[in-house]
């Protein structure tokens, strides 16, 4: 279970714990030495409009059958327990998650494991001035397909996470995985509903279209 957890969220908006919701998530497991293990990602139904559009490219149809935070809270918290939570702006990223489960009423224990953000560890890292998740790749080689897509952003912050770890032994990432392993992480009941990932809505519409 140790390693890291490279997440991303795509939101209706920029203000955690008020009207704004996580309208998209992904998360991509990264082991200690920097490869990808494994990902996952979903749309997210956010209750409510979906504010920024033209930023996130997500259309009500997208998240028409998606499953609200409430069904996918069991799965997220298991795919970040033990593991250092990773985002190339952690604050706003793990604020945003951190939010959803308020809602539910449940804690976690974000203040036990502090993070990494790769935004601010590019300072150390990287020869550029921008702090963009688009320059920030371009600086490290990384590719960036299609940026504010949840997934695609989070495997751009996972290739910089790689490029960090091999290249310093300075920072204490051993204490960081150590820290994240010990945490105590509520063990919630599973639910049965699955991820909805883009296009999958219009590509089952489009099947529904071609029978009729």
């Amino acid at each position: 279970m140790t390693g890291f957890a490279v997440v991303d969220v795509e939101t209706t908006g920029p203000l955690p714990g008020r009207q704004d919701r996580i309208t998209e998530i992904a998360v991509v497991h990264v082991g200690p030495g920097g490869q990808i293990v494994d990902e996952w990602d979903s749309l997210v139904n956010p209750e409510r409009d979906l504010g920024t559009q033209e930023i996130h490219g997500i259309r009500a149809s997208d998240v028409q059958y998606a499953p609200t935070f409430r069904d996918l809270a069991p799965r997220v918290a298991e795919l970040l327990a033990g593991r250092v939570f990773v985002a190339h702006s952690l604050p706003y990223d793990r604020a945003f998650v951190r939010a959803e489960f308020d809602r539910l009423g449940i804690r976690l224990p974000f203040d036990e494991a502090p993070g990494l953000c790769t935004m601010e560890l590019a300072g150390q890292f990287l020869a550029t001035s921008s702090r963009s998740l688009a320059g920030c790749c371009a600086a490290a080689g990384v590719l960036l397909t299609d940026q504010h897509r949840a997934l695609d952003d989070a495997r751009a912050a996972a290739g910089l996470l790689r490029h960090y770890l091999h290249r310093s032994t300075a920072l204490d990432w051993n204490g960081h995985l150590a820290t994240a392993a010990a945490a105590r992480w509520p063990i919630l009941p599973r639910r049965s509903a699955r991820p909805v990932r883009r296009g999958a809505t219009s590509h089952f519409l489009d099947r529904i279209t071609t029978i009729r």
